[in-house]
């Protein structure tokens, strides 16, 4: 019974289904088989395929109509974020204080005083060290009655105009690979397939492949060699590049620059 209610939770959430013959209907046969090896695998031997999309600046997709001049695009603080928590936006608070605690940045998109949409990035995801001139994109959302306008293009077209300051021209994004919907939304914003890595445990070892394209654009595992500080910086032993991320983050307990046409 609740194996089911987590099924029909991840049909619903991933992909607006609510049975698997629909899910079947709408993606056919192909993704539905692809699903059910991807649930088994996770089950059986902890299968995992993540799939990386990389957003160059240049080929961010342009502006609807009229969409950045009837919209601000800024910088969201920790206090004005937490004001959406519990509501319809998809935020609780455990995932902020998260956010806070490592500084991650939140851009926004507002139609006057609504938050229409949000994203967030980081320079150091807690898992990845990235390029110099990279940084890591994640959890996007956009209210329903705005969705179809391009806001997602337009938060990072605003964020890639933020992190320019610090030579930052790219941005990186994991999907899972069974999350189409997902990918969908990150190609029509200009992101494109960089490459996958596939983990799996077998007879208690865990084994890894990474895709060529990703190793050689220098995104690695992150190390014991970065670790960030009690006062909230990051240091890197090896490139002593201490207090970069500092330095890259906006205080969070404010509002910093605002980005509308």
């Amino acid at each position: 019974m609740l194996a089911n209610q987590s099924r029909q939770k991840e049909l619903r959430r991933l992909y607006g289904t609510d049975t698997l013959e629909e899910f079947r209907s709408r993606f056919g046969l192909s993704r539905y088989l692809q699903w059910w090896v991807a649930r088994i695998g996770a089950r059986i031997a902890k299968l995992e395929v993540e799939q990386y999309l990389l957003l160059h600046r240049d080929r961010v997709r342009p502006p609807r109509d009229n969409v950045d001049t009837a919209l601000s695009f800024r910088v969201i603080g920790h206090r004005e974020i937490a004001e959406h928590a519990g509501t319809r936006h998809d935020l609780d608070h455990d995932f902020l204080d998260q956010r806070d605690s490592r500084r991650d940045i939140c851009f926004g998109a507002f139609q006057d005083r609504e938050l229409a949409a949000y994203g967030w990035f980081t320079r150091f995801p807690h898992d990845l060290r990235l390029p110099e001139n990279m940084a890591y994109t994640f959890k996007a959302f956009t209210l329903p009655e705005f969705r179809g306008m391009g806001l997602q293009a337009s938060i990072k077209r605003a964020a890639l105009d933020h992190f320019d300051q610090f030579n930052v021209n790219r941005f990186l994004t994991i999907v899972n690979w069974i999350n189409w919907p997902s990918q969908r939304a990150c190609l029509r914003v200009g992101y494109r397939s960089l490459g996958h890595t596939v983990s799996v445990r077998i007879g208690g070892k865990d084994i890894e492949h990474r895709s060529k394209a990703i190793q050689r654009i220098g995104i690695l595992p992150s190390t014991r060699d970065q670790w960030q500080g009690d006062d909230g910086t990051w240091n890197d032993r090896s490139t002593g590049t201490a207090a970069m991320h500092n330095r890259l983050k906006p205080r969070i307990a404010e509002s910093a620059a605002t980005f509308s046409s």
